[in-house]
């Protein structure tokens, strides 16, 4: 399972030197390309079954976000997240350490 998660992350997250990036700028852009869905499907036979409604339902930022903090805490991969705030709007930008 971590190969699909830093295959998904070096794929559509911003890679740094020491970490990956996902916000949902980066979130938008993997459902108007459509990869959310592959990656789900991916990962679906790894999941616990009694975890599964997390991955089976509409997906939006902070259920998807979830679904990665899951995986990491389950490879034990350090994630922190940050605030950002841009035009009186905050966002929540997660870093997944390599």
């Amino acid at each position: 399972m971590p190969e699909l998660l830093w295959g998904f992350l070096k794929e559509n997250a911003e890679e740094l030197e020491t970490h990956f990036r996902f916000n949902k700028t980066h979130y938008k852009k993997t459902v108007y390309t459509n990869k959310i869905v592959p990656f789900i499907i991916s990962i679906k036979d790894h999941y616990h079954e009694s975890k599964k409604h997390f991955i089976l339902r509409k997906m939006d930022y902070i259920k998807f976000i979830t679904v990665l903090r899951q995986i990491a805490k389950s490879i034990d991969v350090r994630y922190t997240n940050e605030l950002s705030y841009d035009k009186s709007n905050y966002e929540i930008v997660y870093c997944f350490y390599k």
